[in-house]
């Protein structure tokens, strides 16, 4: 089931574009405040560094999101949703996948951002995962273009300006998570399929036949 899970490519192509296209949506517009709120303006040649989305793209692709996505996607959150709604299992998932990525956030004040963007994004991810059936692969595209859009934009903020960017994008994250909520529901994140449930094996009971 796992293996099917990550070979899972044949769904809708609107999903394809939004596990890409929505962290470099988010990303963008989160640039755009910062900007509006006193960071400097971007230059021609920060612009012309997006090419660095593409080339570390099958690099982040391989080295994060292969592993870590058929843990949390693929394995923990099919077996969570099985008892739970779909809210409510993200929620769990999400407190575990924030704690795996605290040594990223404890050496800066900024970096606590990653904590509600980490929660927030999560609720996209679940959106995705259920709405294609399961797919593993998807939810691998959305981790990668977040990375991707990470170290395209980053390099281009310091001091207090970085510091708002990752709040910037932190809290648009929680409104698009709000926003897929709302719309799709809390049960199953979804408005055309049921949430993805894997319920744990159960233990086997089968008697031992004692020998005398």
């Amino acid at each position: 089931m796992l293996l099917r899970r990550l070979i899972l490519w044949r769904v809708g192509w609107i999903w394809y574009v939004a596990a890409l296209g929505i962290p470099i949506i988010v990303t963008l517009t989160s640039v755009y405040l910062n900007v509006l709120l006193g960071a400097p303006a971007l230059s021609a040649a920060d612009l012309g560094r997006f090419y660095t989305f593409f080339v570390v793209f099958p690099v982040i692709f391989l080295l994060g999101p292969l592993g870590e996505e058929l843990g949390w996607r693929g394995f923990a959150l099919p077996r969570l949703q099985a008892g739970h709604s779909a809210f409510s299992a993200t929620l769990i998932l999400a407190v575990f996948y924030a704690g795996w990525h605290l040594p990223l956030f404890v050496t800066d004040l900024g970096d606590y951002a990653y904590v509600p963007l980490v929660i927030a994004a999560s609720f996209v991810y679940t959106w995705i995962f259920n709405n294609t059936g399961g797919s593993v692969l998807l939810a691998m595209l959305l981790h990668t273009s977040q990375g991707a859009m990470a170290d395209f934009i980053f390099p281009m903020f310091s001091g207090v300006d970085d510091v708002r960017q990752f709040w910037l994008l932190a809290g648009l994250y929680v409104v698009v998570a709000i926003v897929v909520i709302v719309w799709a529901g809390p049960e199953h994140l979804s408005r055309s399929n049921r949430k993805q449930a894997e319920p744990a094996q159960p233990a086997d009971t089968t008697a031992v036949p004692r020998v005398v």
